[in-house]
């Protein structure tokens, strides 16, 4: 595939066993060395005889955009029950996943053949499928994504809707991103509005050394009441780290700090993961900057690939 040029990958495959393996490591690696997007699928119950990690250590890639099956049938209404089939992990020394949940509950789809009937599917593979098709479609609006999946994967992480997920599955306050539903609800059309109007940016550099202060990403006017969300992904490299030692490796935050004050009044909490999520309503209208900091790398020099979306409501 990737000698054909392809630019996003669809994956629905059970590879390795549980866990951060060389498997995950490999994913993470070809994501990195040829900066290509990947949507996973994060996994279904009923085919593992576990109740509540994820078998495939494919699902478990840093890199990769892993996705979970929400319930939005037609004759459900928000907010939306992530499907109880829908696997999940969140472990101190693992990655979070899914990063995002999409529809994946008795998804209609046309027959084979005359002999067959309309039948429904469901099973995160129908809900990476959806983002996979968001992301060729945000592609196309702007082709500076095609190379680009720590923007991808930040875009789709700032418009998505936690708010329509039920509060069955709580969002963790500190980090923003669920236990079973990751950033929250895909939103395709704030997605593809979030490319049509800039609202992402891309960072990359070489760091040699860590001085812990923040440096600016974006500058942006906002107004008395807006709600601003803010994601961010950096690119994990360095698998040996995570795979010989079981740890964080890079860590970065991210803040929004107001010109006229230099009083940052928010920031991301790090998640164990490589996305970090924030979200604001602004109490006085003015110019704010959207700022990240690098708090720890996995090597030196470090080559930081960083992207950073954001939403306002």
């Amino acid at each position: 595939m990737l000698a054909r040029g392809v630019n996003v990958i669809n994956g629905s495959f059970v590879l390795g066993s549980m866990g951060y393996t060389n498997v995950s490591a490999y994913i993470d690696e070809q994501i990195h060395n040829n900066m290509l997007t990947m949507c996973l699928s994060v996994g279904n119950r009923e085919k593992d005889t576990l109740t509540n990690g994820i078998k495939s250590s494919s699902a478990h890639a840093y890199n990769a955009i892993v996705v979970g099956n929400v319930n939005t049938e037609l004759s459900k209404s928000s907010p939306y029950e992530v499907h109880v089939d829908s696997l999940v992990t969140e472990n101190i020394y693992r990655t979070n996943k899914p990063d995002i949940v999409a529809s994946g509950t008795n998804i209609i789809f046309p027959p084979h053949s005359a002999d067959e009937t309309t039948g429904g599917l469901t099973g995160t593979s129908c809900s990476a499928a959806f983002v996979t098709g968001t992301v060729a479609l945000m592609m196309q609006k702007n082709n500076s994504l095609i190379s680009n999946p720590m923007a991808v994967k930040a875009i789709l992480s700032a418009s998505a809707n936690p708010d329509l997920i039920s509060n069955a599955y709580p969002m963790d306050r500190g980090t923003l991103l669920g236990d079973r539903s990751g950033a929250g609800l895909l939103d395709a059309s704030e997605a593809l509005y979030a490319v049509q109007n800039q609202r992402f940016f891309t960072i990359s550099q070489s760091v040699s050394e860590l001085d812990y202060q923040f440096d600016t990403a974006v500058s942006l006017y906002l107004n008395a009441g807006d709600t601003i969300r803010v994601a961010a992904t950096f690119m994990k490299s360095n698998d040996d780290v995570i795979l010989s030692n079981n740890v964080y490796g890079t860590d970065i935050d991210i803040a929004l700090m107001q010109v006229s004050s230099s009083i940052h009044w928010a920031s991301s909490t790090s998640a164990v993961d490589n996305v970090e999520i924030f979200e604001y309503t602004v109490t006085e209208s003015g110019y704010y900057f959207i700022q990240y900091v690098v708090l720890e790398i996995d090597s030196t020099p470090f080559s930081l690939n960083l992207g950073i979306s954001w939403d306002i409501d």
